[in-house]
């Protein structure tokens, strides 16, 4: 499908929203399924602030994207073969805050 397809899509879908600890909105995000079975499609990504904003795209609890989205605008982000996401793996989005090292245990 299409990038305009699947924003059009993930407009009607209700997102799951992350919020800061001021409670603050951060984002909102919706895993969009792949066109076949095997294909890990993506995650529709919006950030509503009024500031350039860096997120970390968790697969089962383990960091697999660093997007920085602009303000005010959305993003469709489709997996890679190399992070190896399936259907039922639990994709979650959290707030960048401090610096990521990488362990390289993510190879599974």
């Amino acid at each position: 499908m299409n990038t305009l397809m699947m924003k059009r899509m993930a407009s009607h879908l209700s997102k799951k929203e992350l919020f800061n600890q001021d409670g603050s909105l951060l984002a909102r995000y919706i895993r969009l399924p792949g066109v076949f079975p095997e294909d890990p499609g993506g995650i529709y990504l919006e950030n509503p602030t009024e500031r350039r904003q860096m997120y970390r795209v968790c697969k089962n609890g383990k960091p697999i994207l660093f997007p920085i989205i602009e303000a005010g605008m959305d993003k469709i982000i489709y997996f890679e073969d190399y992070q190896h996401v399936h259907p039922g793996d639990h994709i979650t989005v959290t707030e960048h805050l401090e610096e990521y090292v990488y362990d390289g245990t993510e190879c599974d």
